[in-house]
C-alpha cells in the first residue's frame, strides 16, 4: 500500500516538473509568411549589384565591359538591370493593366458627371436669379408707368390739356363697366410693350412740360432741364 503511494507520488511530481520547464520555455518566434519571405528575398536580390563572380558578368568583361559602363559599343546603352515586375493575380496577360485603365476611365466619367452635375446646378441658380430679376424688373415698370401715368394726368389737367395720345387707352379703364383695373391691365402686357410705354411717358413729360421723372423737378425751360437733369433714363440718375 505504501508502495503505491510513494510511485503515484513521483508520477504526480514528475508531472509538475513538466509543466514547470514547458511554463518556462520561451515562446516559439513567429515566423514571416512564405509570400513576405519570397517578396523580401526578390527586393533583396533586385536592389544589389551584379557581383563579379557571376557567370553573365565575366562574359561580359571578356568582350570589354566595364562595370559602370553602359551597354553597346558606345557604351551609351542602359546601365542598370531591365526592371521585374512580378505579376501576383491569377489574371490573364494585360488584365491587371486594362483594369486599371478601366479605374482612369471610370474616375474621368465621375468627374465629368460631377461636372455635369455642377454646371445644371449652377444654371438652375442663375435662372432663379434670372428669374426673380425679371419679376423685380416687372413690378419696378409697372410701378414707374402708374406713377407716370399719374404724373400727366395731373399736368394735363393743370394744362387744361385733353390731346394727350398716350392716356387713350387708360382712360378706358376708368369708365364703370371695365372690371379691369389699371395694375391688373399693365400686368398682363407684354414686357416689350410697357417698355415702350414707359420710355413714350418720359419723353412725353420732357417734351411737354420739361419735367424729369427721375429728379422728380418741372425745369422752367429745355435748357435748364437738358443743363441740370443727367438724362432721359433711371440709370442715369443713379451714378
Amino acid at each position: 500500500m505504501a508502495d503505491t503511494y510513494v510511485s503515484q507520488a513521483k508520477i504526480v511530481d514528475r508531472r509538475r516538473t513538466v509543466v514547470r520547464r514547458l511554463k518556462k520555455k520561451p515562446p516559439p518566434r513567429k515566423q514571416k509568411p512564405l509570400k513576405q519571405l519570397e517578396v523580401e528575398s526578390r527586393e533583396k536580390g533586385l536592389n544589389e549589384p551584379i557581383p563579379e563572380t557571376n557567370k553573365g558578368f565575366k562574359l561580359l568583361e571578356k568582350m570589354g565591359y566595364k562595370k559602370g559602363m553602359g551597354l553597346g559599343r558606345q557604351g551609351t546603352g542602359i546601365i542598370d538591370p531591365l526592371s521585374l515586375e512580378i505579376k501576383t493575380s491569377k489574371t490573364g496577360l494585360g488584365k491587371d493593366d486594362f483594369k486599371k485603365k478601366q479605374e482612369e476611365l471610370f474616375k474621368i466619367r465621375n468627374k465629368l458627371i460631377d461636372k455635369q452635375k455642377e454646371t445644371q446646378r449652377r444654371k438652375v441658380e442663375l435662372s432663379y436669379n434670372d428669374r426673380m430679376r425679371s419679376k423685380f424688373e416687372d413690378k419696378k415698370s409697372i410701378s414707374h408707368v402708374t406713377q407716370l401715368i399719374s404724373i400727366s394726368k395731373q399736368l394735363d389737367i393743370q394744362e387744361n390739356k385733353s390731346d394727350n395720345p398716350l392716356m387713350v387707352e387708360f382712360d378706358e379703364l376708368e369708365k364703370e363697366d371695365n372690371p379691369i383695373s389699371l395694375r391688373e391691365y399693365l400686368e398682363v402686357m407684354e414686357p416689350e410693350v410697357r417698355a415702350k410705354k414707359l420710355i413714350d411717358f418720359l419723353e412725353y413729360l420732357r417734351s411737354t412740360y420739361k419735367y424729369c421723372y427721375f429728379c422728380g423737378t418741372k425745369y422752367d425751360s429745355q435748357e435748364e432741364l437738358n443743363e441740370k437733369c443727367p438724362g432721359l433714363l433711371e440709370d442715369v440718375h443713379d451714378v
